[in-house]
């Protein structure tokens, strides 16, 4: 079997392996406009879960978050054109303001420090 690079393997309770795609920390940070806005119409938030749960292919969960960003996703996309396509698909709902990071898995980040040793 042939294995993208990008890829990850991931070693699921079956003994088997299994590909997952990429994965990405999308944070979202609301205006105070678009805050004030949700107060009064809380189905805005409905638009916004939506437009995510339309493109995400995993089951991990939308987070609700204190501090400088409002909502946290973990998202898994088949590349970065589609994480392009998200971001630019939610900024363009007025008052919001997206910032997207690639992630690793801890164990695949352990893996790369120590070929680094070699």
């Amino acid at each position: 079997m042939s294995v993208n690079v990008n890829k990850v393997k991931k070693y699921n309770a079956l003994n088997q392996y299994r590909i997952i795609m990429p994965l990405y920390v999308l944070l979202t940070k609301l205006t105070e406009a678009c805050k004030n806005q949700l107060r009064e119409e809380p189905e805005i938030l409905d638009e916004i879960c939506s437009k995510l749960e339309a493109c995400e292919r995993s089951n991990l969960p939308q987070l609700a978050t204190l501090g400088e960003y409002n909502f946290v996703n973990i998202i898994e996309l088949e590349n970065e054109k589609e994480v392009y396509g998200l971001a630019l698909e939610l900024n363009s709902i007025q008052g919001i303001v997206t910032k997207v990071l690639p992630a690793l898995p801890m164990s695949e980040y352990k893996k790369e420090l120590n070929k680094m040793k070699k």
